[in-house]
C-alpha cells in the first residue's frame, strides 16, 4: 500500500547488506537495562520484532562519522517492511535524532528473516551539542502491523575546545594607563577553565586583569577588563608598545587534552606630559600674541552660550563686555531682544547685564545681546517639554475574582506639580495571574501580581490579588480561553522577563530563549484562541496542573522547527487516579496530570482528537519554570 521503493529480500538477507550469521540477541525489557529503577519512556516493544546492535555503548567525536550496525529480525509469520527510528531519551543537550542518518529505503523481511543495516551517526561541531552521556533508543517500526522493536544505547559525545578572544580597542593611548575590554568566548561543547595574562617584550608595562581565571560553559562568553599601566613620562615623544594577551586553558590535563592557548594583540600609545619641542613654541607664541594683540578690541561674553529650557520655567542669561585680555569693561551696558520666534520664548525682565526669559512652548528660538561698536552675540534657546517627576496609580491595590477587570488611572506630574498628559507603558509581573492593557487589569488565575506603569523614567505600581472565585469565562461552554488576532502577534526582548510573544503590546507568552519564542509565535499564529485546563485549582502547586490547548484555526500557515512531542495511541487513553490527583495515560505512556476528575476527563476528550502531546521551552531554568513554556496537541 506504500508508494516508497523497497528492496525484496530472501529469508536472512537484505539486498547487498551484511547479514549477521549468529541469531539476533533478543531485546531486553526496559527494567533489565541500566537505570531500570528510574525508567525512561520507551516505544512499543513486540515479541514479533527484534533489534540488536553490535555494542550498546558508542563514543562520538564531533564532526566525525560513526557507523552503528543494526540487526533487525522479523519473528512474525508475515512479510514486513521496517523503518529505523532514533529517539533521544536523556542527555545534557543536543538532539541525537538530528545526528543520525538512517537508511532511506524501507527494509523488507520475510518471516524469520533478518538483516543488518548501517546507521550513520555524525555529531556537528557546535556548542549546543554538549559533551557527555546520552541515552538513546533505536527502534525498528513495522509498516504493516505497527509492531515496534527497540534497543537502548548509551552514546558518549567527546568534548572539543575552541576559545576565542577579542580585544577592544585594538589601540589605546594614555599618559599613564589604558583600559581594554577582553571578550573571551567558549565555542566548544564543554565547560573550560581559562587563565588570562598579558605581557610585552620590554617588560615596561604592568597589567591588571579583573578576572585572572574564568570558567565558561559551552557557547558562553565573558567580558573582562584589562588595565595597562606604565611610568609617568614628563617629556618626550609617544612610545608605541605592543601587548600580548593570552588565554590559557587550565583544565587540559584533567580531561586528557594537550595544553592550548589563544593569543590576541593590543597596542598601547604611551604619551609624555609635554611633547618634545612643544613647550618653547607655545611659550614664544603666547608672548607674541600678548604683545601684538590690540588692546582696544572688545567682545561680548554670554553665559550660558546656549540655553536648554523647559516650558513654563524661567531661565536667566548673563552677558558681559570684556577686552582682549578677558577683563570685564566697566561702564558699558548691553541691550537684549528676541530675534527668533517670540511665541516660543519671551523676555520677562532685564536687570543690568542679566535677562530673564519665559519659555512658552516647545521649539527653538534666538535671543541677541548687543552693544555699540561690538559684534552682537546670538544665544540659541531650545525649549523642551517638562520632564516627568512623579507617577501615581489610583487605586493603589486591587482584589479581583478570576475573569474580573478593573481600570487603573495614572496621575503624571512635573517638578512644579503640574499635571502632564503622557502615555504610560504597562507591564504585569506575572501575566499568568493578571494581565494589563492600557490600564485595564484582568484577573487570570489565583495569586498575586504587581502592575507597573512607566512614564519616561518614572514608574508607579499597584498590587493585584486574584481570589479563587470566578466571575466569568473567556468563551462560552465553560472553557478558559484567551482570544487574540494572530496577525498582530510580535516578539519583544525584556532583559529581566526574557522573550515575550506580544499581542497589541500585551504579553501573551514568555520564554527564556529567542528561538523558543519564535517557534511559539509560529504556533500561536495557527490559531485564534489559547486555552487552559486546570488554572482555577486552589492547590499550592497550581501551575503543575496547567494544561494548554489551542482552538479556532486561522488561515496562516507557519513552520515549527525542532518539535518535541510524545506520540500516543488514542485508542488506549485512560484516566488513572493516583490518590493525590489524576493522570491521563495512553497505555504505558504518561501524558499529563490533573487536579480533579472533571479536568482529567476534559483532557481525555481533547487528547482523543490528536495523536501526540508536545511541549516547547520546558528546559528553562527560571524559578517560575512552568510560566516560561507552552504545550500543544498534534
Amino acid at each position: 500500500q506504500n508508494d516508497k521503493p523497497f528492496v525484496p529480500l530472501a529469508p536472512g538477507g537484505l539486498g547487498d547488506s551484511i547479514v549477521v550469521p549468529a541469531p539476533p540477541r533478543p531485546n531486553k525489557p526496559a527494567a533489565d537495562r541500566p537505570g531500570a529503577d528510574n525508567p525512561r519512556p520507551k516505544g512499543r516493544t513486540s515479541r514479533l520484532v527484534m533489534v540488536v546492535v553490535e555494542s550498546a555503548n558508542l563514543t562520538l567525536t564531533p564532526d566525525q562519522t560513526a557507523i552503528v550496525n543494526v540487526t533487525i529480525a522479523n519473528t512474525s509469520k508475515r512479510v514486513e517492511h521496517f523503518v529505523l527510528r532514533v529517539e533521544g531519551i536523556r542527555g545534557p543537550g543536543g538532539s541525537p535524532e538530528a545526528w543520525t542518518k538512517p537508511p532511506t529505503e524501507r527494509i523488507q523481511l520475510v518471516p524469520d528473516g533478518r538483516a543488518t543495516v548501517p546507521l550513520t551517526v555524525r555529531v556537528p561541531r557546535a556548542a549546543e551539542n554538549v559533551a557527555g552521556e546520552y541515552e538513546v533508543d533505536v527502534s525498528a517500526v513495522a509498516s504493516v502491523s505497527g509492531e515496534v522493536g527497540t534497543v537502548g544505547m548509551n552514546w558518549t559525545v567527546l568534548p572539543y575546545f575552541d576559545t576565542s578572544i577579542v580585544v577592544t580597542p585594538a589601540r589605546a593611548t594614555g599618559f599613564r594607563k589604558a583600559t581594554y575590554n577582553l571578550a573571551v568566548t567558549n565555542h566548544g561543547n564543554a565547560m573550560v577553565r581559562c587563565g588570562i595574562s598579558a605581557s610585552d617584550e620590554d617588560r615596561a608595562l604592568r597589567y591588571q586583569v579583573s578576572q585572572p581565571e574564568i570558567s565558561l560553559d559551552q557557547g558562553v562568553g565573558a567580558t573582562i577588563d584589562l588595565t595597562v599601566r606604565g611610568r609617568i613620562r614628563p617629556f618626550g615623544t609617544m612610545e608605541n608598545r605592543s601587548c600580548t594577551i593570552k588565554v590559557d586553558r587550565l583544565d587540559g590535563r584533567a580531561v586528557g587534552m594537550p595544553a592550548e592557548a589563544t593569543v590576541a594583540k593590543a597596542q598601547f600609545g604611551h604619551r609624555a606630559l609635554v611633547p618634545t619641542g612643544v613647550l618653547p613654541i607655545v611659550l614664544a607664541l603666547g608672548i607674541a600674541i600678548y604683545m601684538l594683540w590690540p588692546k582696544t578690541t572688545l567682545s561680548i561674553e554670554v553665559l550660558p552660550p546656549n540655553v536648554a529650557a523647559t516650558v513654563g520655567m524661567p531661565a536667566r542669561i548673563v552677558g558681559t563686555i570684556k577686552n582682549q585680555k578677558g577683563e570685564r569693561v566697566p561702564g558699558r551696558s548691553l541691550t537684549w531682544d528676541v530675534t527668533g520666534d517670540t511665541a516660543i520664548a519671551q523676555m520677562l525682565s532685564v536687570a543690568g547685564d542679566t535677562v530673564t526669559i519665559l519659555p512658552k512652548r516647545v521649539g527653538t528660538t534666538t535671543i541677541t545681546a548687543r552693544a555699540a561698536k561690538i559684534t552682537p552675540v546670538n544665544v540659541q534657546i531650545a525649549v523642551a517639554a517638562p520632564s516627568v517627576e512623579t507617577v501615581r496609580l489610583a487605586p493603589g491595590s486591587l482584589v479581583l475574582a478570576i475573569g474580573e477587570s478593573r481600570r487603573l488611572t495614572p496621575s503624571v506630574t512635573d517638578a512644579r506639580g503640574q499635571r502632564l498628559n503622557r502615555p504610560a507603558e504597562w507591564t504585569s509581573s506575572d501575566p499568568a495571574v493578571a494581565t494589563v492593557g492600557d490600564g485595564e487589569v484582568t484577573a487570570k488565575a489565583v495569586g498575586r501580581a504587581v502592575i507597573t506603569a512607566r512614564v519616561e523614567s518614572k514608574t508607579a505600581t499597584a498590587n493585584v490579588t486574584v481570589r479563587s472565585d470566578s466571575v466569568s469565562v473567556a468563551v462560552a461552554g465553560g472553557e478558559d480561553c484567551l482570544s487574540y488576532e494572530p496577525s498582530l502577534l510580535g516578539l519583544k526582548n525584556d532583559k529581566e522577563r526574557g522573550w515575550m510573544v506580544q499581542h497589541q503590546g500585551q504579553a501573551l507568552l514568555r520564554f527564556d530563549k529567542k528561538d523558543e519564542a519564535e517557534r511559539a509565535m509560529n504556533l500561536a499564529k495557527r490559531y485564534k484562541q489559547h486555552c487552559y485546563v486546570g488554572r482555577r485549582t486552589n492547590r499550592p502547586d497550581s501551575t503543575s496542573y496547567y494544561v494548554e490547548y489551542w482552538k479556532s484555526p486561522s488561515d496562516l500557515r507557519t513552520e515549527i522547527k525542532k518539535e518535541e512531542c510524545t506520540p500516543y495511541d488514542r485508542n488506549q487513553l485512560r484516566v488513572v487516579e493516583t490518590g493525590r490527583d489524576w493522570e491521563l495515560r495512553a497505555g504505558s505512556v504518561f501524558l499529563v496530570r490533573a487536579a480533579s476528575k472533571p479536568d482529567a476527563d476534559h483532557l481525555k476528550t481533547i487528547a482523543a482528537g490528536h495523536f501526540a502531546f508536545c511541549q516547547l521551552g520546558q528546559r528553562n531554568n527560571r524559578p517560575n519554570h512552568r510560566l516560561y513554556m507552552i504545550q500543544y496537541w498534534r
